[in-house]
């Protein structure tokens, strides 16, 4: 009796583990990474879990959280998914007499990444410029660099205000750059941009600025007048400058020699220009954009709705690839603001806000265009993929801001800036083609987007 009251408790137990077994095998957790969005109506950061199944997205919990600062513009995540860097952009006055512009809350706020993808706020950091623009990392998370609009020549009055008008006859080597405002300020001049050089310490994610060799006690690098954009290959560092006539680098791509160290060396091809010539005439362009692939670098005009790809070659120097520039023929939105290069190398995305006699429409009316890529002889050709352009329904993703393939390669996502959401798309590895997601496709973020990214959940 004893022996068989034993057997049928074991059976019990038995059972109940089995049953305890299927039931979290039936509950895993299919989180596969984390995708970040800024906000600048609130400063805030969104962070939402992704679902390796279907693409769908979580808030986590607590999100959003505070970005650290004013205006938060950019962020990046170095290899190891361990820290986050925002960029926060702050505020800018200028002053409707001198030309001067102040700034103020601008900085490079650290975050940890938790195990569950929440961000905890660490330190904050500032770049040796004014205006920051972009940030970026190396390949190998080593260094981080600040692009800013102007750098620090003849400062004055503290690390707020930065005196970058000079009314003037005309240009000087400290404020090469002329107003692009001509009618208010026809004799105000400006500092070159630069870009600011952090070591990461591996360890706590803290910065120490890089002292740049050929000027004694400067924390920066040069580049040319007015930057937009720039990007890192593992050899250079490219800077799309919007240039001025004034310093003769109107529309260039500054390059620098990236040293191991984190130092910027000038190449012997300092400046490559990017022109659009037709029928023998340099047509202007409007250069908003730059992305750095292993290959080639893509410049996207806005305003013009055209694709620059220029290829790199071993000292820096860029040549245009055979039929650049490429029309952004087949979106009906117009207005290239961001692209990707997929996994593969074998598509081009490109993020369409819209244009309105030059300038974003806030009426929607966005879509991404994709591409693929063919090589032949070292030449690209750019052919639309499937059923491009993939529009956005009703009310998503208007003025897209960001554009980025998730951890898993199977998504791309993009988050509008006045829909204040943020969309998923299934990549089709065969042929390129862009598909709504199995579940709801459009997710709530924080207000006015500004830009995203995602990360691995495995670290």
């Amino acid at each position: 009796m004893t022996f068989r009251n034993v057997s049928r408790t074991l059976l019990l137990l038995a059972g109940s583990l089995s049953l305890t077994l299927g039931l979290t095998s039936c509950s895993a957790d299919h989180t596969v990474g984390y995708i970040y969005v800024l906000g600048t109506q609130y400063n805030q950061i969104s962070e939402l879990r992704e679902d390796n199944n279907n693409g769908s997205l979580a808030n986590l919990k607590g999100s959003p959280i505070g970005s650290g600062g004013i205006n938060p513009i950019r962020a990046v995540v170095p290899s190891g998914d361990r820290y986050m860097y925002v960029l926060n952009g702050g505020q800018a006055a200028k002053d409707p007499t001198s030309g001067n512009i102040t700034y103020s809350s601008s900085s490079i706020a650290l975050f940890s990444v938790g195990g569950y993808g929440q961000l905890t706020t660490q330190l904050q950091y500032s770049s040796q410029g004014y205006g920051p623009q972009r940030i970026a990392v190396d390949s190998g998370g080593a260094h981080l660099f600040v692009l800013d609009e102007y750098s620090p020549v003849g400062l004055t009055g503290g690390s707020t205000t930065s005196p970058t008008g000079v009314i003037q006859s005309g240009p000087t080597t400290a404020y090469p750059c002329k107003d692009p405002d001509t009618v208010n300020f026809p004799n105000t001049y400006h500092p070159v941009g630069d870009v600011t050089v952090f070591t990461i310490d591996q360890s706590t994610g803290r910065l120490q600025a890089v002292q740049n060799p050929r000027q004694l006690n400067i924390n920066y690098f040069p580049v040319g007048c007015f930057p937009v954009d720039f990007g890192i290959s593992s050899s250079f560092l490219y800077t799309m400058d919007a240039g001025s006539a004034t310093n003769n680098d109107l529309q260039t791509v500054f390059v620098y020699s990236l040293g191991t160290n984190g130092q910027l060396t000038p190449t012997q091809t300092t400046t490559n220009a990017i022109t659009d010539v037709v029928g023998g005439v340099s047509n202007p362009v409007n250069i908003s954009a730059l992305n750095v692939t292993a290959a080639n670098l893509y410049l996207l005009d806005t305003q013009n709705d055209k694709i620059y790809i220029e290829t790199p070659g071993s000292s820096g120097a860029l040549t245009p690839v055979d039929g650049s520039p490429f029309t952004n023929s087949q979106t009906q939105a117009g207005g290239p603001v961001q692209s990707i290069v997929d996994s593969t190398n074998k598509y081009l995305y490109v993020a369409d806000g819209g244009t309105a006699s030059g300038t974003f429409n806030p009426n929607g009316n966005s879509d991404i265009a994709g591409f693929n890529q063919t090589s032949s002889n070292g030449s690209i050709t750019l052919v639309p993929v499937q059923n491009s352009p993939f529009a956005f329904a009703a009310g998503t993703i208007s003025n897209p801001v960001c554009i980025f393939e998730d951890p898993t390669n199977q998504y791309i996502y993009t988050a509008g800036s006045v829909d204040n959401s943020i969309t998923g798309r299934r990549i089709d590895p065969n042929t390129g083609t862009l598909s709504t997601l199995n579940k709801a496709g459009t997710f709530p973020t924080t207000g006015t987007p500004s830009w995203c990214l995602g990360i691995s959940s495995a670290f």
